[in-house]
């Protein structure tokens, strides 16, 4: 009886997000992966030039310090309520995996302990692999910024990140907690791409020092800003204007 009600209410969330996309033109579409099915929003209105992915943070990972969600879907509006107001052309919203939809292998360690795995990155990849006839402008918020680093960087062109996890190394010692798994990141590449990345004043989820240990990683930063938005914390006080 908790299996059935846990899907439902999954499935009337993502119902309601892409009632409320669709009021702006965006269409929800579920990507069918090798391992994992990934729930998007897309507005398409030219066939090449730049596409901004917007990809999302962690969601409704833990319950509490120490006990896990059944299911992580957001359940902020946040960044949705960013991008619908983005005026681009063509826009990509691409949810981790596990969120809005329920897959075979969604186990809890893939939003928990391993959301940054193998894994969980490739079913990201797969979701921005379809769009290589766009030049690709990455915008990840909080955990979103992690899955960016680990992406493949053929196609992009610019980075922006909100409030983003660009460290776990820094991130689970300031909170003292267990150890991220992920993959290696190729900072070189990384270097060579324009890169904004947006820390809240009052964000004491992912402070300015995460984006500084990240920024001390590359050897070459003469790409990279830092821009702190006034009064914000991890998840208010945002504007879509911040992101220019």
């Amino acid at each position: 009886m908790v299996i059935i009600f846990l899907t439902f209410s999954c499935q009337s969330r993502q119902e309601k997000i892409s009632k409320l996309a669709a009021e702006k033109k965006f269409v929800s579409k579920i990507f069918h992966g090798k391992n994992f099915d990934i729930f998007t929003l897309q507005k398409i209105e030219n066939q090449s030039g730049e596409l901004k992915i917007y990809i999302e943070g962690d969601g409704f990972a833990y319950v509490d310090e120490s006990t896990p969600a059944l299911d992580p879907t957001p359940r902020s509006n946040f960044l949705i309520n960013l991008l619908l107001q983005d005026k681009a052309k063509n826009i990509l919203y691409v949810a981790r995996v596990c969120q809005f939809v329920k897959n075979q292998k969604c186990e809890e360690k893939y939003w928990t302990s391993e959301r940054f795995s193998k894994e969980a990155v490739a079913a990201i990849q797969e979701v921005v692999s379809g769009f290589s006839n766009f030049e690709h402008h990455l915008i990840g918020y909080s955990g979103g910024a992690a899955i960016i680093n680990h992406l493949d960087h053929r196609k992009t062109k610019k980075i922006t990140t909100i409030a983003g996890n660009l460290d776990l190394q820094a991130f689970t010692a300031l909170h003292k907690i267990s150890e991220l798994e992920e993959e290696k990141i190729n900072y070189q590449k990384l270097s060579e791409i324009s890169q904004l990345h947006l820390v809240g004043e009052f964000d004491d989820v992912v402070p300015a020092q995460v984006f500084e240990a990240y920024k001390n990683k590359l050897p070459n930063q003469n790409k990279v800003q830092m821009k702190v938005i006034k009064n914000a914390t991890h998840e208010k006080g945002w504007g879509v204007g911040d992101l220019i």
